[in-house]
């Protein structure tokens, strides 16, 4: 696990949770990438990440980022998480097939 505070983890979880939503904080782009990110660097579980990376996307697309493709650059080493993302982009080509018809 990355040397962290548990004071950022607990914020970056909290953050998560949330949806990505508080009433006293809304991210602007930049924010949400950065929490995201950590959280998926954080997370072991594979469908928890799973869970993780696939609100990520969702959220970030909202302004034009590929949540799925960063994180697969990100974690070509992570024969784990590479697997998980490699599954929600092959569910996202699918969903792109049908949606065509």
């Amino acid at each position: 696990m990355a040397s962290i505070s548990a004071c950022a983890l607990a914020t970056a979880v909290e953050f998560v949770c949330s949806g990505g939503k508080s009433a006293s904080f809304l991210p602007n782009p930049k924010e949400l990438l950065l929490r995201y990110t950590l959280a998926c660097d954080l997370e072991d579980d594979p469908e928890r990440f799973r869970e993780l990376a696939q609100e990520f996307d969702v959220g970030a697309a909202s302004f034009g980022y590929d949540a799925l493709h960063a994180l697969r650059a990100r974690y070509a080493v992570d024969d784990l998480k590479k697997k998980v993302i490699d599954g929600l982009l092959l569910d996202r080509e699918k969903t792109k097939e049908i949606v065509a018809f």
